[in-house]
């Protein structure tokens, strides 16, 4: 099966059960990337690692949430990957290259869900060499446009005269936006790594738990399995550089995973499971978890 239709299937599969929750599956406006960051200090290393996940997002109840593109969430993650050989290099290496990405798109969900009520901090934001212009201080000097500004000689400002012999030059119009190398010169932090219209939100999390339960709905070739990986919220401040009070020992404990059977989509006994499971899923996450409230039961 080709990759994109794969990823369409496996998106209409789930949006069939979001639907009716108020949830959709959407791709990401930034790309998804687990962040690494090494603990504060002076030589403070960041990396990530991307990953090619959709997401499940609670859609907005309001007008102008809903036409300013505003989503919640992530309630879930989909990750459907275009892996066809398990053999190469060995068969226990491409399994566990394979449930590495699974648990890579579970950790980026917990990321992204851990930023409720916090304000991004981009990398390098105030530091000199994201806001002070330099060149590289070759033997040469300041080489292209650098030194365009001087080259001019006598009134730059002024404009020819009919006594110079020269046709008076068509003023252009300004350019609204820059050219490629004067955006390629700019010096600025990097692009940022939050989605704008996303509010992110911790949506199905129990309430003062120490970790946060995310759902993967993973699928390869035409099967589908749902995961459910337990994510320390110690584990989320040790990626985003916290310091380990001892080095010889996890302040985080560890990650637990749960996985379902696999389901052939093309079975219909099993894609009704399968339904059924991600009804259940959806359900959890969207359970009313308000203050004072109990759910009344049928004959209880």
């Amino acid at each position: 099966m080709p990759p994109e239709f794969r990823q369409a299937l496996i998106a209409a599969f789930v949006k069939l059960v979001a639907y009716d929750f108020g949830c959709n599956v959407s791709m990401s406006r930034v790309e998804p990337r687990l962040h690494l960051r090494s603990p504060a200090g002076p030589r403070q290393r960041k990396t990530y690692t991307p990953c090619h996940c959709h997401f499940v997002f609670q859609s907005p109840t309001s007008r102008e949430a809903a036409r300013a593109g505003l989503v919640y969430g992530p309630v879930a993650a989909v990750s459907a990957r275009p892996t066809i050989d398990f053999t190469h290099p060995n068969v226990e290496t491409a399994q566990s290259l394979d449930l590495a990405r699974e648990l890579t798109a579970a950790l980026i969900t917990a990321q992204h869900r851990a930023r409720q009520g916090k304000t991004e901090l981009r990398f390098g934001e105030g530091q000199w060499w994201t806001s002070r212009p330099r060149w590289g201080g070759g033997p040469g000097g300041p080489i292209g446009r650098e030194i365009d500004k001087y080259a001019v000689l006598g009134d730059k400002d002024s404009r020819p005269s009919d006594g110079d012999g020269l046709p008076t030059p068509v003023t252009k119009k300004p350019r609204k936006n820059m050219s490629v190398y004067d955006n390629y010169r700019m010096v600025r932090p990097p692009s940022s790594a939050w989605d704008r219209k996303a509010k992110y939100e911790t949506i199905g999390m129990i309430r003062n738990a120490s970790h946060d339960d995310v759902f993967v709905v993973s699928s390869l070739f035409h099967h589908v399995s749902l995961l459910r990986v337990r994510v320390p919220l110690r584990l989320l401040e040790v990626l985003d550089g916290s310091p380990e009070s001892e080095p010889t020992r996890r302040s985080w404990g560890k990650v637990e995973a749960w996985r379902s059977p696999w389901y052939d989509l093309f079975d219909v006994d099993q894609r009704i499971t399968a339904m059924q499971l991600l009804w259940s899923v959806m359900a959890y996450q969207m359970r009313l978890d308000s203050a004072g409230y109990d759910a009344t039961m049928a004959d209880a």
